[in-house]
């Protein structure tokens, strides 16, 4: 879940993202509250992202407050090819808590392959891809 708190640009957005529970519960829901840029040249489109403090975002009781380091994922253009692209994704989370590094480890690729699977369902969805 996504909710987006303040709109400086329409390029320029602090929001929180909430994570569910994983690994059978062993990890905690988490919370992320990010001051995220988004550009768009002819070459490609990235969000580039960083948590920050945001006090009209409070920490609250059922969530772990996580931190994202610089981030990211950008979309290059195949100019050859309009209905392709390279995605490149960087993550450098921090999921913060009292968790055995290996269980991190671990979590982490299958939560990276839940986000674009649900992306590629929103974009099928939302008519920008197709089967």
């Amino acid at each position: 879940m996504i909710c987006f708190f303040f709109w400086f640009q329409p390029d320029l957005r602090i929001n929180r993202a909430c994570t569910a529970s994983a690994m059978l519960g062993l990890i905690s829901p988490r919370d992320f509250v990010d001051l995220i840029l988004v550009r768009e040249t002819d070459e490609c489109f990235s969000t580039n992202a960083i948590s920050i403090e945001y006090p009209e975002c409070p920490e609250v009781k059922d969530h772990v407050r996580g931190w994202n380091w610089s981030c990211g994922m950008i979309c290059v253009k195949y100019p050859d090819d309009p209905n392709k692209c390279k995605l490149v994704s960087l993550i450098q989370p921090d999921i913060k808590g009292m968790l055995p590094k290996n269980v991190v480890e671990s979590a982490i690729p299958g939560s990276m392959v839940e986000f674009f699977t649900k992306l590629e369902e929103a974009l099928k969805k939302d008519g920008k891809i197709s089967s």
